[in-house]
């Protein structure tokens, strides 16, 4: 956020309102109703500050938001010198989406803390975006010393069918 007007503002409040199928947490440390009057808060002519937001997607909108092209809307409210509001809502602010395939992997977990040389797990979840019916098949193809996998040599998943994860 930068100030371009002619005289300092203070800014009351910026809120990101999220985009269906996702949910914000605030990152910024604000004081909060209630709490004494921050210089932090006082932005003067060309002055800057940036806000941080996490957005996760609701449970079970994990695959629309992968491909969502928009985020949410910021609402930002200031006062002037003679306690004059201001209000600005932004249009949906967009994103690219990241290319999906017809088959996205998605590592969810992994250990912590791995030691090097024990075995460990890592959990993985495949998602289908085509129109059709897939068999996973899983297989390994590693082509290094570094890394050994246990399994068997190569083994049917199961079919997956289209919106499916």
């Amino acid at each position: 956020l930068q100030n371009m007007m002619a005289t300092p503002i203070f800014l009351q409040s910026v809120t990101l309102n999220p985009a269906p199928g996702f949910v914000v947490i605030d990152l910024n440390d604000r004081p909060k109703a209630g709490d004494p009057v921050s210089f932090a808060n006082f932005l003067s002519t060309n002055d800057t500050r940036q806000v941080l937001y996490r957005l996760t997607p609701k449970p079970g909108s994990e695959a629309a938001a992968r491909v969502a092209t928009s985020i949410g809307k910021l609402d930002i409210l200031w006062k002037m010198q003679l306690c004059e509001v201001g209000r600005l809502q932004t249009s949906q602010l967009p994103r690219k989406a990241p290319m999906v395939g017809d088959v996205l992997p998605v590592v969810d977990a992994v250990p912590a803390h791995i030691v090097c040389g024990e075995p460990f797990a890592i959990q993985l979840s495949v998602s289908n975006f085509s129109k059709r019916i897939i068999t996973l098949r899983l297989e390994d193809r590693t082509q290094t010393d570094d890394l050994i996998l246990h399994m068997e040599a190569a083994k049917i998943v199961g079919p997956l069918a289209p919106g499916e994860t």
